[in-house]
């Protein structure tokens, strides 16, 4: 049984998902909203294993919203996005579902996400206290959390948009790694925030980079 949360601004969009969701068998609901505020107010005090998450709402979008996730929540996207922006999903490995949802595509999406839960929790995000040097090209760039797999990442950048992947170089450790974005959104006109990926170049990267990780308490 798989626990889930749905934010949606659009009532019956919530109260259709939440019938398709019950209509499975394999989902318990923790709750539901219409306001990205009161999700996130849930979200702090609730865990559960999926949020199913609209992305075009008004006050927040839900990369903003994921933005202030205070827990590590596995996300599905519930969106009505064109194929370009799809496909931008499919590179980046992010969970969605196309709107009007269609029962056998959420049914096999509830089915992975069981299995993802099942299985051992490959890494564990930690929240970074103190700065890790860390640059893109000249730009500097402050770590918020890390793990084995990726980081969130704010990069002082007053450029109209962000490559879905750049090189990111940490100076003290000798080190440069491949970020690859999964999700991205201004925090001001020179600042960008981003979440994703971390690929290493070699096995001698690869340790270095999980020594840097593992030497955050």
């Amino acid at each position: 049984m798989l626990t889930a949360f749905v934010l949606d601004d659009e009532r019956p969009a919530v109260q259709r998902l939440v019938r398709l969701l019950e209509a499975t068998g394999r989902v318990e609901l923790a709750g539901s909203a219409t306001d990205p505020e009161q999700a996130l107010a849930f979200l702090a005090r609730h865990p559960v294993d999926v949020l199913f998450l609209d992305i075009q709402m008004p006050g927040l979008t839900g990369f903003q919203v994921i933005e202030r996730l205070e827990r590590d929540v596995p996300v599905v996207f519930t969106t009505a996005f064109d194929r370009y922006a799809l496909n931008a999903f499919e590179v980046n490995s992010v969970d969605y579902l196309l709107k009007p949802i269609v029962p056998s595509a959420l049914l096999s999406m509830v089915e992975q996400k069981i299995t993802a839960v099942r299985a051992p929790r490959q890494w564990r995000r930690k929240r970074v206290a103190t700065v890790i040097p860390a640059y893109v090209d000249e730009s500097p760039a402050r770590i918020l959390d890390i793990s084995y797999g990726g980081m969130r990442v704010e990069i002082d950048r007053a450029v109209a948009d962000i490559p879905g992947s750049f090189e990111m170089n940490f100076p003290t450790s000798r080190l440069a790694v491949q970020f690859e974005v999964a999700w991205k959104s201004r925090r001001d006109e020179e600042v960008w925030l981003c979440g994703g990926r971390v690929a290493t170049p070699n096995p001698v990267a690869a340790a270095v980079w999980r020594g840097l990780v593992d030497a955050i308490s």
